[in-house]
């Protein structure tokens, strides 16, 4: 193929030398002698380890003991004891989770530790061929294609399958598969597949394998135009940011998003190799770093070179002075008063400065010392000054030169620091840079990869995309404050141990009540005084013992679960309570607003004279409004559109009326009870006039009458 590429070139291509053509079939030669292939001694394991692996995937004797620590069961419990305890947790009438996903992360836990090591011994010390031999090895390790776990799945084993992040779920049987037994707990009936795609895997294992891959391809069909929506989104928001000429980042009208284009005004991909690990190697190439980042015929003077190093030095003097080791020290007489009130709201301290008089500032000032000069890239103009760089730089390349002067050096330090000071400038962000639409490009790219390369990693816990793309969505689409997935990444110091490790997990791990309690009861009394009336229900929790507890809780004292439950648990029982009351009475008053209207309702309708249905269903609310006016020609024709249009969507009415939630249909009775309520008083008061005028007439009519 490398042969017949180079030849296609070779033909294509009239004007080229005689050193050219030869390079080219050179190049054709080395393709077709030199290049990757896969075949099987780069896939096989070497026998030794591959007994261990097998040994190791027998996990049958301890799922049975994960069922006893998850459930609280004796050690010595036989298997229908088990089973029995099963069938509880996944029949529960209640419909009651969590135990269940309980079990699920401690078989999961379980099973991640043998996956660990069996991964350890077997991949990549394990293969016949190591690297570089082994083509496979070479593309993963060297980052072209492919991942760690691709070779896991031809070499060694599957792994557990997940199902939106759980084990493959039972029916009311029990059973995961047909094929398998009641409430089984084997690993390999809750979705754990011990085969590989070299030597093939088992017709159980392939449905569980297809299950988690068609969950990978709805993922990509419905999360791909979700993650290009949120892309759009992104472009259109961040389309004006555009780096200007005084190294700030600004939006299209103008405003100031930052003053230096991610802090310190550097390119990302131009400042690669600005970094102190990589000095050495600018040191070697210097000559052709020399050739790339000076300009021709230039002078320093006009770069202000003297007026850099000077103000850097003034930085280090600093420094000296107060015993100050490279990281940002704010000092002034504000932060100096500041200490002195702390705790306090920062409105209040703010208020207490400003009332202070100029002496007394004068002495905070005089005690928080001198302030520290002002950075060289602050001081100077990063883009025509040589040598104002960020501070971290511009100590990362001085802590390089003072190391390499105790040593003989190949290379003039002083030619080597100005060289980097060039680099530096040739590595600052271009104005009229769109930062913008680059920023929403590296968010939006690696989103769509990580909804497409589900499929490719099917079943796979850690490969599980359910949180990538709501979780996008939810942070930067919705803004919400209560976040439905928090997560946070904590590093730990180097030199930590395991020990210390597993005890801060669990510090930090949330633990449910219902974790830590044995049993509870509940004691209820009616009190019947002649005014007042009311119950008392006494709750009595019994807490495990720490022996008795899973051993991811036991670390949690007693003292401390009763503390949790007065200062939290009674605070929310007596809300719920509340809240509880609150309902019923509501319901209860809605309830006799109801029969009261009903009553009303029957009352009423021997009074009014009764309609035809078919002019109840003619006439529109406009025309019982007007009272029944006559219409003429041009009203009449408007009417009868208006009840043929009324007629179209006489079915989407319908549709609306029967999914009116029962929170709707509550307020529709308390908005006509209410209404009622008014007619009536109005109703009353009208009687009333209507009897005072009678009174008052009978009254003059007796006058009248005794004067004649």
């Amino acid at each position: 193929m490398g042969l017949l590429l180079a030849s296609q070139i070779f033909l294509s291509e009239k004007k080229q030398t005689s050193k050219e053509r030869k390079r080219l079939k050179r190049f054709g030669n080395v393709v077709c002698i030199c290049g990757l292939e896969v075949f099987l001694p780069v896939l096989i394991l070497i026998c030794a380890n591959s007994s261990k692996w097998s040994k190791q995937i027998e996990l049958e004797y301890l799922s049975d003991t994960v069922v006893r620590e998850c459930f609280n069961l004796d050690e010595n419990a036989d298997e229908s004891e088990i089973k029995h305890v099963m069938a509880s947790a996944y029949c529960n009438p209640k419909g009651e989770q969590n135990y269940i996903q309980q079990l699920d992360y401690k078989m999961k836990e379980t099973l991640n530790r043998f996956n660990e090591r069996i991964n350890s011994v077997c991949m990549p010390a394990g293969l016949i061929k190591l690297f570089p031999q082994n083509a496979l090895q070479l593309m993963i390790l060297s980052g072209a294609k492919g991942t760690m776990v691709n070779s896991v799945q031809i070499s060694c084993e599957l792994g557990q399958i997940e199902l939106e992040g759980h084990r493959p779920p039972m029916t009311n049987a029990g059973r995961t598969l047909p094929s398998f037994r009641s409430f089984d707990t084997s690993p390999r009936a809750g979705g754990f597949v011990d085969q590989r795609f070299l030597t093939g895997i088992n017709p159980q294992e392939l449905f569980f394998h297809t299950m988690a891959g068609r969950e990978g391809l709805i993922d990509t069909a419905v999360k791909t135009s979700r993650s290009g929506y949120l892309q759009r989104c992104i472009v259109k928001h961040l389309e004006g940011l555009v780096a200007q000429y005084d190294s700030t980042v600004r939006d299209h009208d103008g405003s100031v998003i930052q003053f230096r284009y991610g802090e310190d005004g550097m390119d990302v991909c131009k400042s690669t190799f600005m970094n102190s690990k990589q000095f050495d190697f600018l040191a070697d190439n210097m000559q052709v770093l020399r050739s790339r980042v000076l300009p021709i015929d230039y002078n320093e003077d006009d770069w202000d070179l003297k007026k850099c190093e000077k103000a850097y030095k003034k930085i280090k003097k600093w420094r000296r002075k107060y015993d100050i080791h490279k990281s940002k020290v704010y000092t002034s007489g504000y932060v100096e008063f500041s200490k002195e009130y702390r705790g306090t709201p920062k409105e209040k301290v703010q208020k207490m400065w400003f009332e202070l008089t100029d002496e007394e500032r004068y002495e905070y000032h005089s005690k928080a010392g001198k302030a520290c000069p002002a950075a060289v890239d602050e001081k100077m103009n990063p883009n025509r000054s040589l040598g104002a760089l960020p501070q971290k730089l511009l100590d990362d390349i001085d802590d390089y030169i003072c190391r390499k002067s105790t040593t003989d050096a190949d290379i003039s330090l002083d030619t080597f620091r100005k060289s980097l000071y060039w680099k530096g400038m040739r590595c600052r962000v271009d104005p009229g840079e769109n930062v913008g639409l680059l920023a929403a490009q590296s968010i939006g790219e690696p989103s769509t990869q990580m909804t497409l390369n589900t499929f490719h990693f099917a079943g796979r816990g850690e490969m599980n995309v359910t949180l990538g793309i709501p979780r996008l969505r939810e942070i930067l689409m919705t803004a919400s404050n209560d976040i439905k997935t928090p997560s946070a990444e904590i590093h730990i110091k180097p030199g930590t141990s395991s020990e210390r490790i597993e005890t801060i997990k669990r510090e930090l791990g949330r633990i449910y009540l219902k974790e830590l309690i044995k049993k509870f009861t509940i004691d209820e009394r009616i009190n019947l005084d002649g005014k007042e009336t009311w119950r008392c229900y006494d709750l009595r929790i019994e807490l495990l013992r720490t022996k008795e507890r899973i051993e991811c809780i036991r670390h949690i004292s007693r003292h401390r679960i009763l503390t949790e439950v007065e200062r939290r648990f009674v605070k929310v029982i007596g809300k719920r309570i509340s809240d509880r009351c609150r309902e019923m009475t509501d319901y209860q008053a809605l309830q006799h607003k109801k029969l009261k209207l009903s009553n009303l309702t029957v009352g009423t309708g021997d009074e009014e004279a009764p309609k035809s249905k078919k002019q109840d269903d003619e006439l529109s609310s406009d025309e019982e409004a007007g009272g029944g006016i006559d219409l003429d020609a041009d009203g009449m024709r408007i009417l009868k559109r208006h009840l043929d249009d009324a007629a179209e969507y006489e079915g989407e009415e319908d549709e609306q009326r029967i999914v009116l939630s029962q929170q709707k249909v509550e307020d529709t009775f308390m908005e006509i009870s209410t209404e009622s309520e008014s007619e009536n008083a109005e109703i009353t008061v009208e009687r009333d006039a209507d009897a005072n005028d009678s009174s008052l007439d009978a009254r003059l009519r007796s006058q009248e009458a005794e004067a004649s």
